[in-house]
């Protein structure tokens, strides 16, 4: 079944799952992360061979509260997914693996009962036009936009007023060590306090390749609940 609850006809091939986009796939793996993310499954203008789902299928329908159920939120001036958890956006495809690992590390398996199911209907209903997330190829033309440029803070994410930014590039760092490191190296003036400048920064993502710091504008701070960092 694909994000929008269209159920497609896909032929195995030797040992795995063919998507109609043309990829080979385990079947677990199919079902659980490639399904959610493939742009041909999800496309319902697509012109492939589907099965309308009966009745029982449309009772079981992704909705909102199974977002709720696993502490996730759509920012809706950005449209990025933020973990109420952690306090950090999550690319569309990391999904499922945040869900595990964000709970597993922050020790809320007590407070936070999930599993497969719940966050494969999360997911599901997060690549809905209801939702206002965006997608995967839409999150990264934001990264990759963002990353590049000062903006607003995101909501809900902790903003560092004590950071630095590159005199020479976009590059932002939350220490001295690292911002020195990034001038040693990557523009070779060495570690001297007139090569960067204070400023406030924010990590959107915590992990993967993803990881990195971005400038926040003094003068386009999203107001934040001071509370919610409180840990």
């Amino acid at each position: 079944m694909s994000a929008n609850g269209i159920i497609h006809k896909l032929k195995w091939k030797d040992d795995k799952v063919k998507c109609v986009c043309g990829l080979l796939f385990a079947r677990s793996y199919m079902q659980l992360f490639h399904a959610t993310v493939c742009k041909a499954l999800n496309d319902t203008e697509a012109k492939y061979d589907t099965i309308i789902a009966d009745a029982s299928k449309i009772q079981s329908r992704p909705k909102k509260k199974h977002v709720e159920a696993i502490n996730i939120k759509v920012d809706r001036g950005s449209g990025l997914i933020i973990c109420k958890t952690c306090h950090s956006a999550i690319p569309p495809n990391m999904l499922y693996n945040h869900a595990y690992r964000c709970r597993f590390r922050n020790d809320t398996e007590k407070e936070i009962k999930v599993n497969v199911d719940i966050i494969r209907k999360a997911h599901r209903y997060l690549l809905t036009p209801k939702a206002g997330a965006l997608n995967q190829e839409e999150f990264e033309a934001w990264y990759k936009k963002r990353s590049t440029e000062e903006g607003p803070s995101i909501p809900g994410i902790k903003v560092f007023d004590d950071g630095y930014w590159c005199n020479h590039c976009t590059y932002a760092a939350k220490t001295k060590i690292v911002i020195g490191n990034h001038l040693n190296t990557k523009h070779m003036v060495g570690r001297k306090p007139s090569e960067f400048t204070p400023g406030s920064v924010q990590q959107i993502i915590s992990n993967g390749r993803y990881k990195l710091y971005m400038r926040v504008s003094e003068s386009a701070k999203s107001d934040h609940d001071d509370d919610e960092f409180d840990a």
